[in-house]
């Protein structure tokens, strides 16, 4: 039988956590395709060596930027969450 709940306050910190890695992961996935197209730009034209750099750090700084972005808004929705949900209730959820 499902139980119904209502999720009336969420934990910054841990959505804060959950996001920053949700979206580390998401920005190693474009860090990678990001270095893939520069550096297979480079293979038809060596005169933009510099693009191939960038594609290769982007490897590194795609998740760094993304995860800390992420870690950010994720902390301050939980803020905006617990505000709105005092006001008007809570997220109502369906569990079993």
């Amino acid at each position: 039988m499902a139980k119904k709940l209502t999720i009336n306050k969420i934990e910054p910190m841990t959505l804060a956590r959950i996001c920053g890695l949700t979206y580390a992961i998401i920005g190693l996935i474009g860090g990678i395709v990001v270095a893939l197209l520069t550096v297979t730009g480079v293979t038809v034209d060596p005169s933009k060596f510099e693009m191939g750099i960038f594609g290769v750090a982007s490897i590194v700084a795609f998740p760094v930027l993304y995860g800390l972005m992420g870690f950010i808004f994720g902390y301050l929705g939980a803020f905006v969450y617990n505000a709105v949900a005092k006001k008007i209730g809570g997220v109502k959820v369906e569990v079993q």
